[in-house]
């Protein structure tokens, strides 16, 4: 019976299948081409992430190209069929961050594929690559000098109104110009708050904004004391971010204890962060 109702859900669902395609102004990918690479299996190509979502890297009419395409089950699509797509959100969230001349791979389209009473069955995004490290390994590579050339990005994006709320050492891409200044590229956009242009972010929300990206007390130190000068507060501030973020580490180690407990209570084996 259960089986004879989930074929007659997913005929329906197949029948109101709605797939919306948008381009970006320049993009210079064809809609037959999205469209294409939102059917296409991420696994024949480069996989660069598999977790939640999965993120691949593919080479079209020589341009390298970068996929994420965001998977879900029945309650996620439930969600969304009132809430805007992932992909939706990366895509109209890496064009204001270029309007506002921060740097993030260009993006290039998205698709979304929605089936019965919206329901989102399907959502990718497409952007550029950009061949930049990860911050984490900057900081091994580079040292003091990528941290405060950090900080200063950070401070610059938070007098932009721009909280990018998953701001951790993966997420935070790092290249160099011609003269050799360290340059900042953001990824995984879709978790953002980007606020009307000349409003800066509050105390609180740019102290909590900036407490994931490393568990280094030395390092963060030397963050903190940069951030603060760059966004001309008193020096002594930077006592208060490093308060913060002990007090948020403790919390995160705390509820990563209780998690890792519950889970092995009821069996379930999770992931590593």
């Amino acid at each position: 019976m259960m089986m004879s109702l989930r074929k007659l859900f997913l005929r329906l669902n197949d029948r109101c299948r709605r797939i919306k395609v948008v381009r970006a102004d320049d993009s210079a990918l064809a809609e037959d081409t999205l469209l294409h690479l939102a059917f296409t299996s991420p696994f024949e190509a480069d996989i660069l992430w598999d977790s939640r979502n999965v993120v691949w890297r593919t080479s079209i009419a020589g341009m390298t190209c970068v996929v994420k395409t965001f998977c879900g089950g029945v309650g996620k699509s439930l969600i969304y069929s009132v809430k805007r797509s992932k992909a939706r959100r990366s895509f109209a969230h890496a064009v204001e961050l270029i309007r506002r001349g921060i740097d993030t791979p260009r993006p290039l389209g998205f698709v979304e594929v929605r089936g019965l009473c919206n329901m989102l069955s399907h959502s990718c995004y497409a952007s550029t690559y950009t061949p930049y490290i990860a911050l984490t390994d900057a900081i091994g590579q580079y040292g003091d000098s990528v941290v405060d050339a950090f900080a200063a990005f950070v401070a610059r994006l938070h007098r932009r109104g721009i909280k990018h709320d998953d701001l951790n050492g993966s997420n935070v891409r790092v290249g160099k110009d011609a003269a050799g200044r360290f340059t900042f590229s953001l990824i995984d956009l879709n978790r953002m708050k980007i606020y009307p242009a000349g409003h800066a972010l509050g105390r609180r929300e740019a102290l909590d904004n900036v407490c994931r990206f490393t568990y280094d007390t030395d390092i963060f130190r030397r963050f903190a004391a940069s951030y603060i000068q760059a966004t001309g507060r008193r020096a002594s501030e930077a006592d208060d971010l490093i308060e913060y973020k002990q007090k948020a580490d403790k919390r995160f180690w705390r509820r990563k204890r209780y998690m890792h407990a519950l889970g092995r209570l009821l069996g379930i084996k999770k992931n590593a962060r």
